[in-house]
């Protein structure tokens, strides 16, 4: 058995349902809302490429880059794209 003295800074991974993150202590009660809320995470893949991926209110991924950045700020100007987007006509093919 481990027994964990507090404060203790851990990495935890992402995404994280809310629960376990007040489990662990990570967020509190008014904290809550953030973490549900659609958002889009930042990260480097394997190669080192930036890439996105825009998390649903119940940490579902429901889209992502589809292809690597090589500059932080290529990655981030993509997001914007997307959500400038709202406009965009849908077409069934």
């Amino acid at each position: 058995m481990v027994y964990l003295h507090y404060p203790v800074r851990v990495q935890i991974p992402s995404p994280t349902p809310y629960f376990i993150l007040e489990h662990v202590g990570c967020i509190s009660k008014p904290a809550l809302t953030e973490v549900t809320k659609m958002a889009y995470h930042m990260y480097k893949d394997q190669q080192g490429y930036w890439r996105w991926r825009l998390l649903a209110a119940n940490n579902k991924i429901i889209a992502n880059s589809g292809e690597g950045y090589y500059n932080k700020a290529d990655c981030r100007a993509a997001i914007e794209l997307v959500k400038n987007s709202k406009d965009a006509p849908v077409y069934e093919v």
